[in-house]
């Protein structure tokens, strides 16, 4: 359900959905933000989900930061992108480079608030503080800013979400 990825207390479920691309995707832009100590004491999982030839190179930078399997988790590639928004809180999408990214487009419809970087259409979905969270850069540092705020703002991801969703719902058809 909508509110299934809500949480207020206990572990904060991310997830950051798109091919293992590096160069475009930014996923080592988010190990690096998530690696500094105070985001480490930090209740919170990260699911990598998208697949792609670079996965190799991603779990190598995993276990260069020294994450934890239950910590830092690539999934296999899932058609049913429901189940995977079902499954978290927080999208996170630390691109490089963007169009209007279609995984950030399902998550504001399954009610899920989001953290993206300003490349794009991103921040013409993500509204600061209403739809979610917008990096002022595409840098560790600015990402790890965007996602303390939205950890600030965790007790209201839900209504967050429900934001995004009426967001998405007057742009597309959503079903």
């Amino acid at each position: 359900s909508e509110e299934s990825g809500t949480q207020r207390k206990g572990t904060a479920r991310l997830l950051s959905l798109a091919r293992i691309d590096l160069a475009f995707k930014g996923q080592d832009l988010l190990l690096d933000a998530l690696g500094d100590l105070e985001w480490r004491a930090r209740d919170w999982q990260l699911t990598f989900q998208g697949g792609g030839p670079l996965e190799g190179l991603l779990r190598r930078l995993i276990a260069r930061h020294g994450f934890a399997e239950d910590r830092v988790r690539i999934a296999p590639h899932d058609a049913d992108v429901n189940r995977a928004f079902a499954a978290c809180d927080l999208v996170v999408l630390p691109s490089r480079s963007e169009g209007t990214p279609f995984a950030l487009v399902e998550a504001l419809a399954c009610g899920r608030p989001a953290v993206v970087t300003p490349v794009g259409g991103n921040d013409e979905l993500v509204a600061e503080g209403e739809t979610g969270w917008v990096a002022t850069a595409v840098t560790p540092e600015a990402i790890r800013a965007a996602l303390a705020r939205a950890w600030v703002a965790r007790p209201v991801w839900g209504a967050i979400g429900r934001q995004g969703r009426k967001r998405v719902g007057e742009r597309w058809v959503v079903d």
